[in-house]
């Protein structure tokens, strides 16, 4: 038989910015890491496309990206540049390829690309980049407006 694994363990980050509502006891700190002050520079070496979201990254993130996340930063942006290096292969020679057989087929680094893009995704995920990988790290709560909130914003906006 097996277990359902159930709803996941709420981030201690959320418990404590509600004021733990469950009373139970909450792990001491390790460490605080202090957010970025500034975008730091961009590594050498990277890319038109690899600077841009360099910059994006940290514009975007900055609230909650430590310096110590540049490691992985780079990373992200060192394979932003192989995929637009891949995907200028694949526009110069195509997307098929034709053998002397007559055989058509995918063009070998098209493979190679897809397992970039889903290696980017899961380092954006690491990053918090979108609204479940924020909600997992206790970044934000996903909340619907409701018609009052957004009559309010409305009226703000307006004046």
């Amino acid at each position: 038989m097996t277990k359902c694994p159930g709803r996941p363990k709420k981030p201690v980050e959320i418990k404590r910015r509600a004021g733990n509502p469950g009373g139970r006891a909450l792990p001491v700190p390790v460490a605080v890491v202090t957010a970025a002050p500034s975008t730091p520079r961009a590594p050498k070496g990277l890319q038109r496309p690899g600077r841009s979201l360099w910059r994006a990254v940290w514009r975007d993130a900055g609230d909650w990206l430590a310096p110590t996340d540049a490691v992985l930063v780079r990373m992200l942006c060192e394979a932003a540049d192989e995929r637009a290096n891949l995907r200028e292969l694949i526009a110069a020679e195509g997307y098929t390829f034709t053998t002397a057989g007559g055989y058509v087929g995918v063009h070998p680094v098209v493979s190679t690309l897809r397992k970039l893009e889903a290696q980017i995704i899961s380092m954006l995920s690491m990053l918090g980049f979108s609204p479940a990988d924020r909600t997992r790290l206790g970044l934000v709560e996903v909340k619907r407006a409701g018609r009052l909130e957004d009559l309010l914003r409305r009226r703000q906006s307006d004046a």
